[in-house]
Protein backbone atom coordinates (compact mmCIF):
# COMPACT_ATOMS: atom_id res chain seq x y z
CA UNK A 1 0.00 0.00 0.00
CA UNK A 2 1.35 3.37 -0.75
CA UNK A 3 1.87 6.13 1.67
CA UNK A 4 -0.05 9.13 1.52
CA UNK A 5 2.42 11.13 3.53
CA UNK A 6 3.99 13.58 1.66
CA UNK A 7 7.69 14.33 1.93
CA UNK A 8 9.34 16.10 4.54
CA UNK A 9 10.82 19.03 2.20
CA UNK A 10 13.27 20.91 4.40
CA UNK A 11 14.12 24.46 4.00
CA UNK A 12 18.04 25.08 3.51
CA UNK A 13 17.67 26.39 6.38
CA UNK A 14 16.77 23.93 8.34
CA UNK A 15 18.49 21.53 6.02
CA UNK A 16 22.24 23.83 6.91
CA UNK A 17 21.33 23.62 10.07
CA UNK A 18 20.88 19.62 10.40
CA UNK A 19 24.26 19.57 8.55
CA UNK A 20 26.09 21.65 11.08
CA UNK A 21 24.48 19.46 13.78
CA UNK A 22 25.83 16.58 12.40
CA UNK A 23 29.00 17.85 12.08
CA UNK A 24 28.74 19.37 15.17
CA UNK A 25 28.24 16.36 16.70
CA UNK A 26 30.93 14.24 14.76
CA UNK A 27 33.45 16.28 15.71
CA UNK A 28 32.36 16.21 19.65
CA UNK A 29 32.69 12.28 19.27
CA UNK A 30 36.32 12.99 18.94
CA UNK A 31 37.08 16.41 21.00
CA UNK A 32 34.74 18.84 22.92
CA UNK A 33 33.08 21.55 21.28
CA UNK A 34 32.02 25.32 22.61
CA UNK A 35 28.89 25.72 20.42
CA UNK A 36 29.35 29.47 21.30
CA UNK A 37 31.91 29.49 18.57
CA UNK A 38 28.83 28.82 16.40
CA UNK A 39 28.16 32.74 16.36
CA UNK A 40 31.19 33.30 14.23
CA UNK A 41 30.16 31.08 11.21
CA UNK A 42 28.33 34.10 9.35
CA UNK A 43 30.87 36.92 10.59
CA UNK A 44 33.66 34.69 9.32
CA UNK A 45 31.84 34.02 6.16
CA UNK A 46 31.47 37.69 5.52
CA UNK A 47 35.14 38.21 6.05
CA UNK A 48 36.12 35.66 3.64
CA UNK A 49 34.00 37.07 0.61
CA UNK A 50 35.05 41.05 1.39
CA UNK A 51 38.81 39.76 1.44
CA UNK A 52 38.26 37.37 -1.94
CA UNK A 53 36.42 41.15 -3.42
CA UNK A 54 39.91 42.76 -2.01
CA UNK A 55 42.02 40.11 -3.74
CA UNK A 56 39.77 40.96 -7.35
CA UNK A 57 40.60 44.27 -6.54
CA UNK A 58 43.79 44.35 -6.20
CA UNK A 59 44.32 41.83 -9.01
CA UNK A 60 42.18 44.13 -11.77
CA UNK A 61 44.58 45.46 -13.57
CA UNK A 62 47.23 42.63 -13.37
CA UNK A 63 47.27 41.33 -17.07
CA UNK A 64 47.31 37.61 -15.69
CA UNK A 65 44.17 38.13 -14.56
CA UNK A 66 41.68 38.15 -17.52
CA UNK A 67 43.35 34.82 -18.72
CA UNK A 68 43.14 33.17 -15.67
CA UNK A 69 40.16 33.94 -14.15
CA UNK A 70 38.12 35.44 -17.63
CA UNK A 71 34.64 33.52 -16.26
CA UNK A 72 34.82 35.85 -13.05
CA UNK A 73 35.74 38.83 -14.74
CA UNK A 74 33.00 38.36 -17.18
CA UNK A 75 30.51 37.67 -14.72
CA UNK A 76 31.54 41.04 -12.65
CA UNK A 77 32.00 43.10 -16.01
CA UNK A 78 28.29 42.39 -16.68
CA UNK A 79 26.65 43.56 -13.81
Amino acid sequence: MASTTPPVIFSPRRRLAARRRALVDGYEEMRDFDRLSLRLVEPLRVLRMVHFAAWIARRWEDAAFPRTFCCAATRLCAN
